[in-house]
């Protein structure tokens, strides 16, 4: 090697020192001023995405057919009375918590009965989620990070079902939701206010879909692992309490269905 290319690669060296502490300092500034304008303008930004996803989804849900799932979810909500919707989902013909048809139901009553406008909770639910994570980590983390978290259901498999006529990303929204009540109200402000949420949004969950009983385990960890011990055995018996509230509430109709089938 002659001493012209050691020269060449001894500059190049310097170079590269010398270039990455600049590099670092200016991907430091930008995420400094980024943090900044975020930690000024979050709301607005929260906005802003939560307008642009909804007009997504409801583009996604025009240019999208109905899956049989959803024909049989909107022929029950098409029923001309709550009680005949009750009728049919004792029948069997779906097994899912009268909540989401109802819905379903005033909607069509309210505006017309198709695939687009039964789509409208699920497009929510998928919005509800969206919103809940930045809001819950914008506590926890810097602001960027928070930002990014608007996203993260995108690269899920429930971004497939924010465009279903069908009860599951209006359950995970509802759960999202919950989970962000009891982040604040683990810590200061209304807590009254983040409890009543709390419970309204746990409520919702649990009666769109059996699947949304899962939502507790998290929680119960969440608050067994906080908390003094006596803390710890209130909240323990708390869950477990309404736990057992919410599925009994549910199990009436299905008992009368089988005491009449036999």
């Amino acid at each position: 090697m002659t001493d012209h290319e050691h020269l060449t690669i001894r500059n190049s060296a310097s170079a590269s020192n010398v270039s990455d502490p600049a590099v670092s300092t200016i991907a430091e500034r930008i995420s400094s001023t980024l943090d900044g304008l975020l930690g000024r303008w979050f709301t607005v930004y929260v906005v802003l995405c939560a307008v642009v996803c909804i007009v997504t989804f409801i583009g996604y849900s025009h240019g999208k057919a109905a899956s049989l799932d959803e024909v049989i979810s909107m022929t029950i909500a098409r029923q001309p009375r709550v009680h005949d919707i009750w009728t049919a989902l004792m029948k069997g013909i779906q097994i899912d918590p009268p909540a989401m048809h109802v819905f379903v139901h005033l909607l069509f009553r309210a505006f017309t009965d198709t695939a687009q406008i039964a789509r409208i909770p699920a497009t929510f639910g998928f919005l509800l989620l969206c919103v809940s994570v930045p809001i819950l980590l914008v506590r926890h983390v810097p602001p960027v990070y928070a930002a990014a978290g608007f996203f993260l259901p995108y690269a899920t498999y429930i971004r497939n079902r924010a465009t279903d006529a069908r009860p599951y990303s209006l359950m995970v929204g509802c759960s999202a939701l919950a989970v962000l009540c009891w982040d604040r109200m683990q810590g200061a402000g209304n807590k009254r206010l983040w409890r009543a949420a709390f419970t309204v949004s746990l409520a919702a969950a649990l009666s769109t879909h059996f699947f949304s009983i899962f939502v507790l385990f998290p929680l119960a960890l969440g608050n067994w692992f906080g908390g003094t011990w006596p803390e710890k055995l209130i909240s323990g018996t708390r869950f477990a309490s309404s736990s057992l509230v919410f599925r009994t509430s549910l199990a009436p109709p299905y008992c009368s269905r089988e005491q009449g089938s036999s």
